[in-house]
């Protein structure tokens, strides 16, 4: 019994290989992990745009409702006082129709683009597309408008930048715009070699 308590007294912790065996299920784990919670990400911030794009037109009825204009265009800057904090940058709704349209320029949404030519309320809702697209068509509406280029791109707001920081390890492996999937691995698996080596170091120094 003495002997048995003096070796459970002397294990110090996990072992170098106890230690490595746990770092490469847990990377294994991860490498089956990464691809679905890319995707999912990605979607969620598509899905962000396409809300922005959803209540800019509800905003924009609103407008029409209590102002009398001969105007068939409401610009951002109209609706204003009307919605706050939607990243379309620059954007017209055409209101010649029954349908309110959006018109922007390409809006980023994580590693992709959306663009909204003309886009009604049941286009946005019914759209199911993946990665950088357009959504509507101005032909529908009688013109031939072109969103990439008669719609300026918003200039930064200085007061909302963010400072220069240190990398946040929680999300330095989002996906970089225009990066495909293969380049999207690679990099998950250099950040999680890196952690890895990190670990051994810090093990090393414990042990001595």
């Amino acid at each position: 019994m003495n002997n048995l308590k003096k070796r459970i007294n002397n294990q110090l912790g996990l072992t170098l290989i106890e230690l490595l065996a746990v770092i490469v299920i847990l990377g294994i784990i991860a490498g089956i992990a990464v691809p679905s919670i890319g995707s999912i990400i990605q979607k969620s911030k598509e899905d962000a745009v396409k809300a922005d794009a959803l209540q800019t037109l509800l905003a924009a009825r609103l407008y029409s409702a209590a102002t009398e204009t001969a105007s068939n265009t409401i610009s951002s800057d109209d609706l204003s006082s009307y919605i706050e904090n939607v990243k379309l940058g620059v954007y017209t709704v055409l209101t010649d129709s029954a349908n309110y349209a959006l018109i922007t320029s390409d809006v980023p949404a994580g590693n992709a683009t959306i663009t909204f030519a003309c886009a009604t309320k049941e286009e946005i809702s019914a759209d199911n597309g993946k990665e950088t697209r357009i959504i509507g068509s101005c032909g529908d509406h009688g013109t031939e408008l072109d969103p990439n280029t008669d719609i300026p791109e918003a200039e930064p707001d200085p007061n909302t930048e963010t400072p220069d920081t240190e990398p946040d390890p929680d999300t330095e492996l989002d996906p970089e715009p225009g990066e495909d999937s293969g380049e999207q691995d690679r990099r998950w698996w250099t950040h999680l070699w890196d952690y890895i080596k990190r670990w051994l170091e810090k093990f090393g120094q414990w042990r001595n």
